[in-house]
């Protein structure tokens, strides 16, 4: 009896902020250039289902968000064209973040944001998997806060293994100092990535980047990140890279509509790549980007995203055309369909 009482104690004072249910749907269409059919082009097509809850807790200085849910993965890999069926009975999302004056921690399964950069992001962490922005990770970090510094530790862990409870197969650690202020961001990190071993011997990799950001006057936006990876087995750099990008943000009505532009370019052990952007914000309503990319003479493409949000419900539409420069290509274009209940 006493420790029910305490329970109920304890519980008092959480505060439970909303439990509401959730889904998502993702179709995923590549189209390939095949002599199969002459009039249609040859569609592979999967479609993705999820069902999830959403718990919000506070306590005093603490916060714990949870997503638990039921995931059916169909995910088709570029590299091999081909499906690959994966279960993920688990989290879509956890985090668990506790703040005091000295330090913040924060633990679980969500987004990580390392940097500028939309062709490429040399600031970001140096992982073995093709990273989006809007990918969630595994992670532990530390946050240490010294007036305009902070000092972040952290590490971030295989979220495909661990997400079916099996170890993962590789890990990073990283360190990241850095100052900002309203006008102006500089920030050091480095990180060591941990792979299986091959030929017995385990391999390394070290990365040490640097980038820095000015936000001028008229709301123009100047940014440049390089990185540098090291293998320590082969004793090769690997992926290095630099990139610089300058965007103008116009606003209209008190900010209710945003228009921005964006040019970007980067050198790295492939060639010289570039992108061109335009996005469109229009109040909390939607949110439309259109762009070219591409690598020196070799490829270009366009790229088209929509989003729209009504009520709790998101929509995207992203669309990636084939390469415009070669005309043998394989891959004509992928097209990816998507909504979300309570994100």
């Amino acid at each position: 009896m006493k420790k029910f009482i305490f329970f109920i104690f304890c519980f008092s004072f959480i505060n439970l902020h909303a439990i509401s249910p959730g889904f998502e749907l993702n179709n995923l269409n590549v189209f390939l250039n095949t002599d199969v059919n002459t009039y249609a082009p040859q569609i592979i097509s999967n479609l993705d289902t999820s069902a999830f809850l959403n718990f919000d807790f506070e306590f005093k200085n603490q916060n714990l968000f949870l997503q638990p849910g039921v995931f059916f993965k169909d995910e088709f890999s570029r590299d091999e064209f081909k499906n690959k069926k994966i279960v993920r009975p688990f989290f879509r999302r956890l985090n668990y973040s506790a703040f005091t004056d000295y330090f913040s921690f924060q633990s679980g399964k969500d987004l990580i944001y390392f940097g500028e950069g939309i062709i490429k992001n040399y600031f970001y962490l140096n992982i073995p998997e093709m990273i989006k922005s809007d990918t969630a990770l595994w992670y532990v970090k530390f946050d240490i806060p010294i007036k305009n510094f902070i000092i972040d530790l952290g590490s971030a862990f295989d979220t495909r293994s661990v997400d079916i409870f099996e170890k993962p197969d590789w890990y990073s650690v990283w360190t990241k100092f850095a100052y900002s202020s309203s006008s102006f961001f500089i920030g050091l990190e480095s990180d060591m990535l941990f792979e299986p071993a091959k030929n017995n011997k385990k391999e390394y990799t070290l990365k040490t980047a640097l980038e820095v950001l000015f936000n001028l006057p008229l709301d123009f936006k100047i940014y440049s990140n390089a990185g540098l990876p090291v293998k320590f087995i082969n004793k090769k750099i690997n992926d290095w890279g630099v990139l610089a990008g300058i965007s103008k943000t116009f606003f209209v009505k008190d900010n209710d509509y945003t228009f921005t532009l964006i040019a970007e370019g980067a050198y790295n052990s492939k060639g010289m790549n570039y992108g061109f952007f335009y996005s469109t914000g229009l109040k909390d309503y939607a949110q439309i980007t259109a762009g070219l990319q591409g690598l020196q003479d070799k490829e270009l493409m366009g790229i088209i995203q929509s989003e729209l949000f009504i009520s709790d419900f998101k929509f995207k539409i992203v669309y990636l055309s084939k390469n415009l420069l070669d005309k043998k290509d394989i891959l004509n274009g992928i097209l990816s369909l998507s909504v979300v209940l309570n994100d």
